[in-house]
Protein backbone atom coordinates (compact mmCIF):
# COMPACT_ATOMS: atom_id res chain seq x y z
CA UNK A 1 0.00 0.00 0.00
CA UNK A 2 1.68 2.95 -1.40
CA UNK A 3 0.26 6.05 1.48
CA UNK A 4 2.03 8.53 -0.17
CA UNK A 5 2.53 8.45 -4.07
CA UNK A 6 5.45 10.19 -6.15
CA UNK A 7 2.75 11.25 -8.73
CA UNK A 8 -0.97 12.16 -8.07
CA UNK A 9 -4.40 13.46 -10.17
CA UNK A 10 -5.08 15.77 -7.24
CA UNK A 11 -3.23 17.13 -4.14
CA UNK A 12 -5.22 16.33 -1.29
CA UNK A 13 -3.73 17.13 2.12
CA UNK A 14 -3.00 13.77 4.29
CA UNK A 15 -3.46 14.67 8.57
CA UNK A 16 -3.76 12.91 11.62
CA UNK A 17 -6.18 13.09 13.83
CA UNK A 18 -5.02 14.33 17.37
CA UNK A 19 -7.09 11.56 19.44
CA UNK A 20 -5.28 9.01 17.55
CA UNK A 21 -2.11 10.44 18.66
CA UNK A 22 -0.05 9.21 22.00
CA UNK A 23 -0.60 12.48 23.38
CA UNK A 24 -3.96 13.63 21.95
CA UNK A 25 -3.70 17.41 22.09
CA UNK A 26 -6.09 19.71 19.74
CA UNK A 27 -5.26 22.56 18.03
CA UNK A 28 -7.62 23.88 15.61
CA UNK A 29 -5.75 26.28 14.60
CA UNK A 30 -2.34 24.10 13.83
CA UNK A 31 -5.02 21.75 12.15
CA UNK A 32 -6.39 24.12 9.77
CA UNK A 33 -3.16 26.11 9.00
CA UNK A 34 -0.73 23.23 9.33
CA UNK A 35 -1.94 20.01 8.45
CA UNK A 36 -4.76 20.90 5.85
CA UNK A 37 -4.13 24.35 4.27
CA UNK A 38 -0.16 24.40 4.45
CA UNK A 39 -0.13 28.04 4.99
CA UNK A 40 2.92 27.96 6.61
CA UNK A 41 5.04 25.85 4.25
CA UNK A 42 4.74 23.14 1.39
CA UNK A 43 4.98 19.76 0.37
CA UNK A 44 6.73 17.39 -1.45
CA UNK A 45 5.41 14.09 -2.32
CA UNK A 46 7.34 11.27 -0.73
CA UNK A 47 6.77 7.30 -1.53
CA UNK A 48 6.48 5.36 1.48
CA UNK A 49 4.98 1.61 1.14
CA UNK A 50 2.97 0.17 4.61
CA UNK A 51 2.42 -2.98 4.15
CA UNK A 52 -0.78 -4.10 5.14
CA UNK A 53 -3.50 -6.58 4.28
CA UNK A 54 -6.91 -5.02 5.53
CA UNK A 55 -6.06 -1.98 3.90
CA UNK A 56 -4.54 -3.20 0.62
CA UNK A 57 -8.12 -4.78 0.40
CA UNK A 58 -10.13 -1.67 1.60
CA UNK A 59 -8.46 0.20 -1.34
CA UNK A 60 -8.93 -2.98 -4.11
CA UNK A 61 -12.64 -3.27 -2.43
CA UNK A 62 -13.29 0.92 -3.08
CA UNK A 63 -11.43 0.98 -6.83
CA UNK A 64 -13.14 -1.94 -8.36
CA UNK A 65 -16.49 -0.28 -7.01
CA UNK A 66 -15.64 2.81 -8.32
CA UNK A 67 -14.85 0.59 -11.81
CA UNK A 68 -18.24 -1.22 -11.72
CA UNK A 69 -20.75 0.65 -9.91
CA UNK A 70 -19.57 4.19 -11.07
CA UNK A 71 -17.56 3.77 -14.36
CA UNK A 72 -19.25 1.06 -15.47
CA UNK A 73 -22.94 0.80 -14.45
CA UNK A 74 -23.98 4.64 -13.98
CA UNK A 75 -21.31 6.49 -16.40
CA UNK A 76 -22.31 3.45 -19.05
CA UNK A 77 -25.37 2.01 -18.77
CA UNK A 78 -27.38 4.93 -16.50
CA UNK A 79 -25.97 8.33 -17.52
CA UNK A 80 -25.03 7.63 -20.91
CA UNK A 81 -22.20 9.65 -20.19
CA UNK A 82 -19.81 8.76 -23.06
CA UNK A 83 -23.11 10.11 -25.69
CA UNK A 84 -22.88 13.25 -27.07
CA UNK A 85 -26.76 14.36 -25.88
CA UNK A 86 -28.13 16.63 -28.60
CA UNK A 87 -31.97 18.85 -28.72
CA UNK A 88 -34.00 17.83 -31.19
CA UNK A 89 -35.75 20.30 -33.41
CA UNK A 90 -38.33 19.85 -36.92
CA UNK A 91 -41.16 19.99 -38.81
CA UNK A 92 -44.74 18.77 -38.26
CA UNK A 93 -47.67 18.63 -40.43
CA UNK A 94 -51.28 16.92 -40.26
CA UNK A 95 -53.53 15.81 -42.79
CA UNK A 96 -57.00 14.59 -42.63
CA UNK A 97 -58.74 12.18 -45.46
CA UNK A 98 -61.91 10.82 -45.81
CA UNK A 99 -62.56 6.79 -45.84
CA UNK A 100 -61.01 5.18 -49.25
CA UNK A 101 -60.75 1.72 -50.82
CA UNK A 102 -57.42 -0.14 -50.60
CA UNK A 103 -55.78 3.31 -49.04
CA UNK A 104 -55.59 5.10 -52.65
CA UNK A 105 -55.47 8.48 -53.04
CA UNK A 106 -58.02 10.60 -53.45
CA UNK A 107 -56.88 12.77 -56.35
CA UNK A 108 -56.17 9.15 -58.14
CA UNK A 109 -59.17 8.74 -61.07
CA UNK A 110 -59.90 5.23 -60.01
CA UNK A 111 -60.19 6.28 -55.88
CA UNK A 112 -63.82 5.18 -54.51
CA UNK A 113 -64.99 6.35 -51.73
CA UNK A 114 -65.67 3.95 -48.60
CA UNK A 115 -67.95 5.51 -46.56
CA UNK A 116 -70.63 3.43 -44.23
CA UNK A 117 -74.12 3.83 -44.88
CA UNK A 118 -75.92 6.10 -42.48
CA UNK A 119 -78.63 3.35 -41.73
CA UNK A 120 -74.98 1.56 -39.55
CA UNK A 121 -74.32 4.69 -37.72
CA UNK A 122 -76.50 4.86 -34.47
CA UNK A 123 -75.93 8.66 -33.75
CA UNK A 124 -77.73 9.28 -37.47
CA UNK A 125 -81.23 9.30 -37.59
CA UNK A 126 -82.31 6.56 -40.20
CA UNK A 127 -85.02 3.93 -40.65
CA UNK A 128 -82.79 2.01 -38.42
CA UNK A 129 -82.52 4.87 -35.13
CA UNK A 130 -85.79 6.76 -35.50
CA UNK A 131 -85.24 7.62 -32.27
CA UNK A 132 -82.17 9.99 -32.81
CA UNK A 133 -82.90 13.12 -33.73
CA UNK A 134 -79.40 14.11 -35.10
CA UNK A 135 -78.89 14.22 -38.61
CA UNK A 136 -76.39 13.26 -40.69
CA UNK A 137 -74.60 14.47 -43.76
CA UNK A 138 -71.42 13.13 -46.06
CA UNK A 139 -68.41 15.01 -46.51
CA UNK A 140 -65.01 14.68 -48.01
CA UNK A 141 -62.08 16.07 -47.07
CA UNK A 142 -62.48 18.52 -49.66
CA UNK A 143 -65.70 19.88 -48.79
CA UNK A 144 -64.20 20.02 -44.87
CA UNK A 145 -61.31 22.49 -46.23
CA UNK A 146 -62.49 26.01 -44.59
CA UNK A 147 -63.09 24.46 -41.80
CA UNK A 148 -60.13 21.83 -41.15
CA UNK A 149 -57.27 24.49 -42.25
CA UNK A 150 -56.05 27.63 -40.32
CA UNK A 151 -54.38 26.67 -37.22
CA UNK A 152 -51.12 26.02 -39.16
CA UNK A 153 -49.57 22.81 -40.63
CA UNK A 154 -49.35 21.32 -37.20
CA UNK A 155 -52.75 21.89 -36.31
CA UNK A 156 -56.29 21.32 -37.61
CA UNK A 157 -59.73 20.55 -37.01
CA UNK A 158 -61.49 16.81 -37.23
CA UNK A 159 -64.93 18.30 -37.62
CA UNK A 160 -67.91 16.48 -35.71
CA UNK A 161 -70.74 18.89 -36.51
CA UNK A 162 -71.38 22.06 -38.81
CA UNK A 163 -74.17 24.52 -38.72
CA UNK A 164 -75.17 26.26 -41.69
CA UNK A 165 -76.29 29.65 -41.02
CA UNK A 166 -78.03 31.56 -43.40
CA UNK A 167 -78.15 35.34 -42.66
CA UNK A 168 -79.56 38.44 -44.67
CA UNK A 169 -78.66 41.89 -44.83
CA UNK A 170 -81.34 44.30 -42.90
CA UNK A 171 -81.87 46.84 -46.30
CA UNK A 172 -83.56 49.38 -43.40
CA UNK A 173 -80.63 48.91 -41.63
CA UNK A 174 -77.95 51.77 -42.13
CA UNK A 175 -74.92 52.00 -39.03
CA UNK A 176 -77.07 49.67 -37.11
CA UNK A 177 -75.92 47.15 -34.69
CA UNK A 178 -76.84 44.47 -36.24
CA UNK A 179 -76.73 44.26 -40.06
CA UNK A 180 -77.24 40.97 -40.95
CA UNK A 181 -80.18 38.54 -39.58
CA UNK A 182 -80.62 34.65 -39.51
CA UNK A 183 -83.02 33.44 -42.11
CA UNK A 184 -82.45 29.84 -41.58
CA UNK A 185 -79.80 27.63 -39.75
CA UNK A 186 -79.92 23.63 -40.30
CA UNK A 187 -77.43 21.71 -38.24
CA UNK A 188 -75.42 17.96 -39.15
CA UNK A 189 -73.34 15.39 -38.16
CA UNK A 190 -71.03 14.01 -40.11
CA UNK A 191 -71.47 10.81 -41.29
CA UNK A 192 -68.94 8.44 -40.51
CA UNK A 193 -66.20 10.84 -39.40
CA UNK A 194 -64.38 7.91 -37.16
CA UNK A 195 -63.07 6.29 -40.08
CA UNK A 196 -61.96 9.26 -41.71
CA UNK A 197 -58.03 8.67 -41.39
CA UNK A 198 -55.18 11.63 -39.88
CA UNK A 199 -51.73 11.52 -41.31
CA UNK A 200 -49.14 12.73 -39.37
CA UNK A 201 -45.48 13.51 -41.16
CA UNK A 202 -42.69 14.51 -39.56
CA UNK A 203 -38.76 15.35 -40.14
CA UNK A 204 -36.45 16.18 -37.36
CA UNK A 205 -33.19 17.57 -37.77
CA UNK A 206 -30.03 18.53 -34.77
CA UNK A 207 -27.84 21.21 -35.64
CA UNK A 208 -25.59 20.00 -32.47
CA UNK A 209 -24.38 16.93 -34.02
CA UNK A 210 -25.45 17.11 -37.76
CA UNK A 211 -27.98 14.41 -37.97
CA UNK A 212 -31.37 14.56 -39.88
CA UNK A 213 -33.91 12.14 -40.61
CA UNK A 214 -37.86 11.67 -41.22
CA UNK A 215 -40.70 9.28 -40.32
CA UNK A 216 -40.30 7.16 -43.10
CA UNK A 217 -36.89 6.34 -42.29
CA UNK A 218 -37.24 5.28 -38.48
CA UNK A 219 -39.49 2.71 -36.85
CA UNK A 220 -42.73 3.87 -34.91
CA UNK A 221 -44.21 3.65 -32.04
CA UNK A 222 -47.04 4.53 -29.99
CA UNK A 223 -47.58 4.57 -26.17
CA UNK A 224 -51.36 3.89 -25.35
CA UNK A 225 -51.32 4.90 -21.82
CA UNK A 226 -50.93 8.18 -20.22
CA UNK A 227 -48.66 9.50 -17.61
CA UNK A 228 -46.59 8.46 -15.80
CA UNK A 229 -46.37 6.03 -19.63
CA UNK A 230 -45.46 3.13 -18.06
CA UNK A 231 -46.94 0.70 -20.78
CA UNK A 232 -45.66 -1.10 -23.29
CA UNK A 233 -44.73 0.35 -26.81
CA UNK A 234 -47.46 -0.72 -29.96
CA UNK A 235 -45.35 -0.97 -33.11
CA UNK A 236 -46.49 1.01 -36.54
CA UNK A 237 -46.21 -0.91 -39.84
CA UNK A 238 -45.27 -0.57 -42.98
CA UNK A 239 -48.07 -0.51 -45.52
CA UNK A 240 -47.44 -4.20 -47.02
CA UNK A 241 -46.77 -2.14 -50.56
CA UNK A 242 -44.19 0.27 -49.63
CA UNK A 243 -42.44 -2.22 -47.29
CA UNK A 244 -39.61 -2.86 -49.04
CA UNK A 245 -38.94 0.49 -50.51
CA UNK A 246 -39.11 1.52 -46.75
CA UNK A 247 -36.30 -0.34 -45.55
CA UNK A 248 -34.16 0.50 -48.11
CA UNK A 249 -34.85 3.99 -47.08
CA UNK A 250 -34.26 3.38 -43.57
CA UNK A 251 -31.21 1.04 -44.06
CA UNK A 252 -31.85 -1.38 -42.24
CA UNK A 253 -33.80 -5.04 -42.48
CA UNK A 254 -36.06 -6.82 -40.97
CA UNK A 255 -34.24 -8.77 -38.34
CA UNK A 256 -32.88 -4.61 -37.39
CA UNK A 257 -36.36 -4.24 -36.96
CA UNK A 258 -37.08 -7.01 -34.72
CA UNK A 259 -34.32 -6.79 -32.17
CA UNK A 260 -35.33 -2.49 -32.36
CA UNK A 261 -39.24 -3.63 -30.90
CA UNK A 262 -37.13 -6.28 -28.26
CA UNK A 263 -34.95 -3.43 -27.33
CA UNK A 264 -37.49 -1.07 -26.49
CA UNK A 265 -40.27 -4.24 -25.33
CA UNK A 266 -42.69 -3.46 -27.83
CA UNK A 267 -46.08 -5.53 -27.73
CA UNK A 268 -47.53 -6.51 -30.92
CA UNK A 269 -48.24 -4.59 -33.86
CA UNK A 270 -51.02 -2.45 -34.12
CA UNK A 271 -53.91 -4.01 -36.72
CA UNK A 272 -53.57 -2.17 -39.89
CA UNK A 273 -57.11 -1.28 -40.35
CA UNK A 274 -56.10 1.41 -37.56
CA UNK A 275 -52.78 2.39 -38.20
CA UNK A 276 -49.75 1.91 -40.64
CA UNK A 277 -46.73 3.68 -42.06
CA UNK A 278 -46.16 5.39 -45.23
CA UNK A 279 -43.08 6.96 -46.90
CA UNK A 280 -44.34 10.51 -46.11
CA UNK A 281 -46.31 9.57 -42.66
CA UNK A 282 -47.78 7.64 -40.08
CA UNK A 283 -51.83 7.12 -40.88
CA UNK A 284 -54.00 6.64 -38.01
CA UNK A 285 -57.84 5.90 -37.90
CA UNK A 286 -59.87 8.63 -36.39
CA UNK A 287 -61.67 6.15 -34.14
CA UNK A 288 -58.52 4.46 -33.32
CA UNK A 289 -57.54 7.74 -31.44
CA UNK A 290 -60.89 8.01 -29.23
CA UNK A 291 -60.26 4.19 -28.30
CA UNK A 292 -56.83 4.74 -27.05
CA UNK A 293 -58.30 7.81 -25.07
CA UNK A 294 -61.30 6.19 -23.82
CA UNK A 295 -63.31 8.82 -25.61
CA UNK A 296 -67.10 7.74 -26.66
CA UNK A 297 -67.92 11.20 -28.38
CA UNK A 298 -71.96 10.25 -27.86
CA UNK A 299 -71.84 9.47 -24.12
CA UNK A 300 -69.27 12.04 -22.87
CA UNK A 301 -70.85 15.58 -22.13
CA UNK A 302 -69.35 19.62 -21.41
CA UNK A 303 -70.80 22.00 -19.25
CA UNK A 304 -74.06 22.76 -21.45
CA UNK A 305 -74.37 18.68 -20.96
CA UNK A 306 -73.90 18.77 -24.74
CA UNK A 307 -72.05 15.67 -26.12
CA UNK A 308 -68.20 16.37 -27.18
CA UNK A 309 -69.12 14.74 -30.58
CA UNK A 310 -71.36 18.00 -30.97
CA UNK A 311 -69.42 20.88 -29.52
CA UNK A 312 -65.88 19.43 -29.69
CA UNK A 313 -63.31 18.75 -27.73
CA UNK A 314 -59.30 19.01 -27.88
CA UNK A 315 -56.06 16.27 -28.33
CA UNK A 316 -52.78 16.68 -28.22
CA UNK A 317 -50.37 14.81 -30.14
CA UNK A 318 -46.58 14.65 -29.10
CA UNK A 319 -43.77 13.38 -31.16
CA UNK A 320 -40.68 12.15 -28.81
CA UNK A 321 -37.65 11.03 -30.88
CA UNK A 322 -34.89 8.76 -28.66
CA UNK A 323 -32.06 6.50 -29.61
CA UNK A 324 -30.98 5.65 -26.34
CA UNK A 325 -32.68 4.43 -23.24
CA UNK A 326 -31.49 4.65 -19.51
CA UNK A 327 -30.74 1.56 -17.42
CA UNK A 328 -29.35 -0.11 -20.59
CA UNK A 329 -26.27 -1.47 -21.87
CA UNK A 330 -24.21 0.35 -24.42
CA UNK A 331 -25.73 -0.25 -27.87
CA UNK A 332 -25.79 1.00 -31.23
CA UNK A 333 -29.85 0.65 -32.45
CA UNK A 334 -31.99 3.04 -35.08
CA UNK A 335 -33.29 6.33 -34.36
CA UNK A 336 -36.92 5.44 -33.12
CA UNK A 337 -39.97 8.32 -32.31
CA UNK A 338 -43.23 7.48 -30.55
CA UNK A 339 -46.63 8.79 -30.18
CA UNK A 340 -48.25 9.93 -26.78
CA UNK A 341 -51.91 11.02 -27.31
CA UNK A 342 -53.74 12.99 -24.40
CA UNK A 343 -56.90 15.35 -23.65
CA UNK A 344 -57.16 19.38 -23.67
CA UNK A 345 -59.31 20.47 -21.19
CA UNK A 346 -61.60 22.17 -23.38
CA UNK A 347 -65.31 22.48 -22.77
CA UNK A 348 -66.22 23.20 -26.59
CA UNK A 349 -64.09 23.74 -29.63
CA UNK A 350 -65.22 25.54 -33.01
CA UNK A 351 -64.91 28.16 -36.19
CA UNK A 352 -66.78 29.39 -38.28
CA UNK A 353 -66.49 30.17 -42.37
CA UNK A 354 -68.09 32.62 -44.14
CA UNK A 355 -69.59 32.72 -47.84
CA UNK A 356 -70.55 35.08 -49.63
CA UNK A 357 -73.69 33.99 -52.24
CA UNK A 358 -74.49 35.90 -55.26
CA UNK A 359 -76.81 37.82 -53.58
CA UNK A 360 -75.02 40.76 -52.30
CA UNK A 361 -77.58 40.95 -49.00
CA UNK A 362 -76.82 37.56 -48.26
CA UNK A 363 -74.24 35.62 -46.58
CA UNK A 364 -74.11 31.60 -45.36
CA UNK A 365 -72.13 31.53 -42.49
CA UNK A 366 -70.32 27.56 -41.54
CA UNK A 367 -69.98 26.79 -37.89
CA UNK A 368 -67.61 23.94 -37.22
CA UNK A 369 -67.40 21.88 -34.71
CA UNK A 370 -64.73 19.39 -33.84
CA UNK A 371 -62.01 17.30 -32.36
CA UNK A 372 -58.87 19.82 -32.54
CA UNK A 373 -55.61 18.24 -33.08
CA UNK A 374 -52.38 20.12 -31.89
CA UNK A 375 -49.10 18.48 -32.07
CA UNK A 376 -45.42 18.94 -31.23
CA UNK A 377 -41.93 17.69 -31.13
CA UNK A 378 -39.78 16.52 -28.35
CA UNK A 379 -36.81 14.62 -27.25
CA UNK A 380 -32.73 13.98 -26.97
CA UNK A 381 -30.48 12.36 -29.30
CA UNK A 382 -26.80 10.84 -28.01
CA UNK A 383 -24.01 9.97 -30.68
CA UNK A 384 -21.13 8.69 -28.75
CA UNK A 385 -18.01 11.55 -28.96
CA UNK A 386 -14.15 11.88 -27.75
CA UNK A 387 -15.36 14.81 -25.26
CA UNK A 388 -17.88 12.92 -23.30
CA UNK A 389 -15.60 9.94 -23.45
CA UNK A 390 -12.93 12.32 -22.08
CA UNK A 391 -14.65 13.86 -19.27
CA UNK A 392 -15.99 10.90 -18.28
CA UNK A 393 -12.15 9.39 -17.85
CA UNK A 394 -10.84 12.50 -16.27
CA UNK A 395 -14.46 12.08 -13.66
CA UNK A 396 -13.25 8.55 -12.75
CA UNK A 397 -9.64 9.36 -12.37
CA UNK A 398 -10.59 11.84 -9.84
CA UNK A 399 -12.80 9.56 -7.61
CA UNK A 400 -9.60 7.27 -8.14
CA UNK A 401 -7.97 10.29 -6.37
CA UNK A 402 -10.34 10.88 -3.77
CA UNK A 403 -10.72 6.61 -2.97
CA UNK A 404 -6.51 7.50 -3.04
CA UNK A 405 -6.25 10.23 -0.63
CA UNK A 406 -9.39 8.45 1.38
CA UNK A 407 -6.97 5.23 2.20
CA UNK A 408 -4.31 7.15 2.94
CA UNK A 409 -6.00 9.25 5.46
CA UNK A 410 -7.38 5.83 7.03
CA UNK A 411 -3.93 4.13 7.07
CA UNK A 412 -2.21 7.40 8.73
CA UNK A 413 -4.56 7.50 11.42
CA UNK A 414 -4.94 3.46 11.65
CA UNK A 415 -2.59 2.62 14.52
CA UNK A 416 -3.15 4.83 17.85
CA UNK A 417 -0.46 5.92 19.80
CA UNK A 418 2.93 5.64 19.74
CA UNK A 419 3.12 3.29 16.84
CA UNK A 420 0.90 5.89 14.98
CA UNK A 421 3.06 8.82 15.55
CA UNK A 422 6.31 6.71 14.41
CA UNK A 423 4.81 6.43 11.09
CA UNK A 424 3.65 9.65 10.78
CA UNK A 425 7.51 11.01 11.70
CA UNK A 426 8.18 8.95 8.79
CA UNK A 427 5.34 9.71 5.99
CA UNK A 428 5.51 13.75 7.28
CA UNK A 429 9.39 14.66 7.77
CA UNK A 430 9.48 18.53 8.40
CA UNK A 431 12.11 20.63 7.75
CA UNK A 432 12.92 24.76 8.79
CA UNK A 433 14.61 26.71 6.23
CA UNK A 434 16.93 29.61 7.22
CA UNK A 435 19.11 31.39 4.95
CA UNK A 436 22.24 32.36 6.01
CA UNK A 437 23.77 36.23 5.18
CA UNK A 438 26.97 37.42 4.70
CA UNK A 439 28.43 39.83 6.86
CA UNK A 440 26.74 43.03 5.37
CA UNK A 441 23.40 41.26 6.03
CA UNK A 442 22.46 41.68 2.18
CA UNK A 443 23.40 38.89 0.03
CA UNK A 444 23.08 35.25 0.87
CA UNK A 445 25.94 32.68 0.38
CA UNK A 446 24.37 29.51 1.53
CA UNK A 447 21.05 27.87 3.45
CA UNK A 448 20.23 25.37 6.01
CA UNK A 449 17.77 23.23 6.53
CA UNK A 450 16.83 21.76 10.56
CA UNK A 451 14.30 18.98 10.71
CA UNK A 452 11.97 19.94 13.12
CA UNK A 453 12.29 17.03 15.14
CA UNK A 454 16.23 17.84 16.06
CA UNK A 455 17.73 14.74 15.31
CA UNK A 456 19.77 16.13 12.05
CA UNK A 457 21.27 18.96 10.80
CA UNK A 458 21.48 18.83 7.09
CA UNK A 459 23.47 22.20 5.58
CA UNK A 460 24.12 23.20 1.92
CA UNK A 461 26.58 21.66 -0.27
CA UNK A 462 28.77 24.72 -0.81
CA UNK A 463 28.61 25.50 3.60
CA UNK A 464 29.94 21.45 3.91
CA UNK A 465 32.65 22.56 1.35
CA UNK A 466 33.57 25.54 3.06
CA UNK A 467 34.15 23.55 6.78
CA UNK A 468 36.47 20.93 4.49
Amino acid sequence: LVVRGKQETMDLPLFRLPFRRAKPEFDIKELILDEILHVRGFEFNKGVSVRSYNLGCLKVVLNSSILILYLFFYCCCIGKSYLKIASVSGVLRLQLQHPVEHHCSPLDKSCRVNFRKIEELTYCHSANHPSVQARCTYMDEFDMIAGTRGFGAESILVPTRTTNIKQKRNKNCHNCEQEFTIVAEETRLIADIENFTLLIDHTWHSEEVCKHGNAGQMQGFVRPCFHPYNCSLLPIDNLASFHKSMLAQMEISDGDIANTRKFWEAADAIDQRNAFSLPNGDVFRVGYLWDLLNINPDREFNFQNETIRSEGFGLLVQVRYQNFVEYSFPNRLPMIYEYRFSLADFQTFKTNSVMQTRDPDERVVDDWHGMFVRSHQVGKVGFAAWQPIIWMILETSFIFSVVRWFTQVVALNWFKGRSGDDLENVIKEEYEMEFVFDNDGQSSTHSVLSKRTGMQLLESDEESRDRS
